[in-house]
């Protein structure tokens, strides 16, 4: 009766992690020792557009059909097999049908509590959307920037074309001034020479 008592709780919380698997936002592939998929949740089957009947017990590479993804994320999961730590990391994920999700994956070893290794948890979250918004971001605020320079820009020009106004009324001004003496002056020098101011007024 009491090992009966313990399969049932065994199982109890066996359902109780499968459903946290199945109902966790993120993508998450538990695999073994030798990198074959013990486990695959239903957010991972939306990702990588394979149902989990076809990916429990195969090995990474049905996951991961690029190459280079695929290096990538098997030296990171050995890594962490041997005892490693590797920060939370991105690695894009191409599904069945063509369609691409970016990941932010962490890599977490499993053991059986006495240091021996029985493999790896790889959680991944979809930032795709989030990587949407940042780049909508950035382009926005590109063209802000890009839309102050040009004000800055027409603004320098107004500010020159003012000063250069500036400049042609102060030597207008400055014209004016320099001939009203010398008409004057002018003026005498004709009459001086016309011989018509008499001659005990011209000193």
């Amino acid at each position: 009766r009491q090992a009966e008592a313990l399969r049932a709780a065994l199982q109890q919380e066996r359902d109780f992690v499968a459903t946290i698997l199945e109902t966790a936002g993120a993508s998450v592939v538990v695999l073994s020792s030798q990198l074959q998929v013990l486990e695959y949740n239903r957010e991972a089957a939306r990702v990588f557009g394979q149902p989990r009947g076809t990916i429990m017990g195969r090995g990474l590479p049905q996951l991961f059909a690029d190459k280079s993804r695929l290096h990538d994320m098997e030296s990171r999961v050995r890594f962490v097999l041997d005892g490693g730590h590797v920060p939370a990391f991105e690695l894009p994920v191409t599904s069945s049908e063509g369609n691409e999700s970016d990941l932010l994956w962490m890599v977490t070893r499993m053991d059986d509590g006495q240091g021996t290794r029985l493999g790896a948890i790889c959680v991944g979250q979809d930032i795709s959307e989030r990587k949407r918004s940042e780049f909508a971001l950035r382009h926005a605020l590109d063209d802000l920037a890009a839309a102050h320079q040009a004000l800055r820009d027409e603004e320098g020009k107004r500010l020159q074309t003012e000063k250069l106004s500036s400049i042609g009324l102060l030597a207008a001004g400055v014209a004016h001034e320099i001939n009203n003496p010398l008409a004057g002056v002018k003026a005498c020098f004709r009459s001086l020479t016309s011989g018509k101011v008499p001659a005990d007024r011209r000193s």
